[in-house]
């Protein structure tokens, strides 16, 4: 009885999943839930391939897993992976019945998941990974996953026995999960960059999770990720087996050492939080048997997905996009930082909490006062234009971080932010968007290209549009209707 129930389960959400793409709708959860409602142990029924590969983390592993599913399908491997669909149990049960033939049985060589941190107690036990790839631990949205160590709490009572770990030697927190499990660690040598004081605002981990006393740091990168020892016992951050040097983000390549043995890589970005991910991408496929010249060859034809990270031009002027996750403080402190230290001078054009607040959202808003907005102040960013339903909020951190009011444009649509953004050949335009805000990037990315390409035809070298500090009620140079803000 429970293998008919478990193939009419199977059945049941592939035919959901063929009507939901009948109406050109992506539903990737809704076959899920049609599984587990005629299954309830779907998870531990429906066939897995011979090898599961999961990746968690408070941040980076959507750009993890997807650098891998792509490395892996560049080299011909069928790859299951929820790349497009939930990371919860839900997400992971529409994705095993979509790889799965009509009798239940995987299709594939591999499974790719991606799986969010606090739904591990309930896909572990029914899906054990062969390999867990863990990117970082750090404090989250705080409504939801309290802070860095019971996140740690939770996956160390989560994860199976077998399996076996890639771990980010740089983070004292999430380097010394399962300890008895099997592991090999990544990280990235000393940067030029480093510090020993720390410059931001959060640092999760100060004390020695043995013996509390004050960690020692030989160098930090940022919040908590570096090099540091307890001057009391003998806890350290571990020895890495994949190390990148010489790390160059202007001109994106590094060198990669294991064994002794360097290999030269190009970087996939010039963020040095991509240079981690990268990494711990190339960790798995060592893990997988892949060798260094083959891994270097095909991370040379893969790069950061769209969603996260973008780059255009049009008319002589670059615009870049970027998720910077508000809500997420880290994320956000991440991508802060990477553009004040983009070389030259930049305008920044951005939006925080693109939706107004639903009744599933709190409106806590201290994730703000986490967040390093101080990074923002820096004198590269010439202009800096916001567009946000809780516009106030924004403004009063940034009043907060000493930022130069004068330079600050405060939009009151989303129109107006693309129209008031300084447009110059010499200045790049970071449009920065959080996780709901991908519409808004991308209306203000054509906005802003359309702008350049018209300056570009008319002959001007310069934006003929008001600048920072130019009445709200300006004109509307190119007749884009100006969009009322949600309430």
């Amino acid at each position: 009885m429970g293998r008919l129930r478990f193939l009419i389960a199977l059945w049941a959400a592939k035919a959901t999943r063929s009507g939901l793409r009948l109406l050109r709708r992506r539903g990737t959860q809704l076959p899920g839930r049609v599984a587990l409602k005629l299954c309830p142990d779907f998870l531990a029924r429906v066939g897995r391939p011979a090898r599961v590969l999961a990746v968690t983390g408070t941040n980076g592993k959507t750009t993890v897993c997807n650098l891998i599913i792509d490395l892996l399908k560049l080299d011909s491997w069928r790859v299951l992976a929820n790349d497009y669909g939930s990371n919860t149990v839900v997400g992971l049960c529409a994705c095993l019945a979509a790889g799965a033939g009509l009798d239940g049985r995987s299709r594939h060589d591999i499974a790719v998941f991606e799986v969010d941190e606090r739904s591990s107690r309930l896909i572990y036990p029914h899906l054990a990974p062969d390999l867990l790839v863990v990117t970082n631990l750090f404090r989250d949205t705080i409504m939801r996953n309290a802070h860095a160590e019971f996140i740690a709490g939770f996956l160390d009572s989560a994860i199976p026995a077998q399996t076996e770990l890639i771990l980010n030697a740089d983070d004292l927190i999430s380097s010394g999960l399962a300890p008895a499990n099997r592991r090999r660690h990544f990280a990235l040598g000393r940067l030029d960059s480093d510090q020993v004081e720390p410059e931001n605002l959060i640092v999760d981990i100060t004390c020695c999770p043995r013996c509390q006393t004050e960690l020692v740091f030989d160098y930090r990168r940022y919040h908590h990720i570096g090099r540091a020892h307890c001057p009391a016992c003998d806890f350290a951050s571990p020895t890495a087996d994949y190390l990148g040097q010489s790390v160059d983000l202007v001109g994106q390549t590094m060198t990669v050492v294991e064994d002794g043995q360097a290999w030269d890589y190009p970087l996939v970005s010039d963020s040095i939080v991509n240079a981690y991910n990268q990494m711990a991408a190339l960790a798995a496929l060592r893990w997988l048997g892949l060798d260094h010249a083959k891994i270097a060859r095909l991370m040379a034809q893969v790069s950061i997905v769209s969603t996260r990270f973008g780059r255009f031009e049009a008319g002589g002027v670059t615009v870049m996009t970027q998720l910077m996750k508000d809500e997420n403080a880290l994320a956000c402190s991440r991508v802060f930082d990477h553009v004040k230290r983009y070389p030259g001078r930049k305008v920044v054009v951005a939006a925080t909490n693109y939706f107004a607040y639903s009744k599933d959202w709190s409106e806590n808003t201290y994730w703000m006062w986490c967040a390093d907005f101080e990074f923002l102040a820096d004198p590269s960013i010439t202009q800096l234009v916001l567009w946000s339903p809780r516009i106030e909020d924004v403004v009063l951190r940034l009043l907060w971080a000493g930022c130069d009011m004068s330079k600050v444009v405060v939009a009151r649509s989303e129109a107006e932010a693309a129209e008031r953004a300084i447009l110059d050949p010499d200045q790049p335009v970071f449009v920065l968007y959080s996780m709901d805000g991908l519409p808004f990037a991308e209306r203000t990315c054509r906005r802003l290209l359309a702008r350049a390409e018209a300056q570009a035809r008319s002959g001007l070298d310069r934006a003929a549009g008001p600048r920072a500090g130019t009445p709200a009620g300006s004109a509307d140079p190119a007749g884009v209707e100006a969009e009322a803000v949600r309430p």
